[in-house]
């Protein structure tokens, strides 16, 4: 049995919320997962009660960068408590000291990019939330700033 603590707290448009309404439902009716899963109130409340699936809630803070700071601070006692094995964050934030293997689902390419850190992240290069989001680098390219 595998155990799963997905965040999605950040997660309120877009590609993260799609991907909790698809994965949620379908980590349900499986029977070799349960998940724990963090919510604000108002996504939580589409979902009811479900199998295999225990929901925690929290209230989310104003700004990212409120956020980014609770995550930081909460998120690894919750994951603890929980007893999973794997993080998947759905939110574009990271947990830095992650007590567990995690999975990023960003779909933003501006944190991963080459591209992105070669030519366009110049404009964006000093601005400090771009700076903790994109903590990823992949040496092998050639492009990223610092290889």
């Amino acid at each position: 049995m595998i155990r799963l603590f997905i965040n999605g707290l950040a997660a309120s448009a877009g590609g993260g919320l799609t991907y909790l309404r698809n994965v949620i439902p379908h980590l349900a009716r499986r029977g070799d997962a349960e998940a724990t899963v963090l919510l604000n109130p108002a996504i939580r409340r589409e979902f009811g009660e479900l199998p295999n699936i225990s929901f925690v809630e929290i209230s989310e803070s104003s700004g990212a960068f409120r956020r980014f700071v609770r995550e930081q601070t909460t998120l690894p006692k919750l994951i603890r408590r929980s007893g999973a094995q794997f993080l998947i964050s759905a939110g574009n934030f990271a947990l830095w000291n992650s007590p567990v293997p995690q999975i990023l689902l960003s779909r933003n390419s501006l944190y991963t990019s080459c591209d992105f850190g070669g030519h366009f992240g110049q404009r964006l290069a000093g601005t400090a939330i771009h700076k903790l989001r994109r903590h990823y680098r992949r040496p092998e390219c050639g492009v990223c700033p610092g290889t």
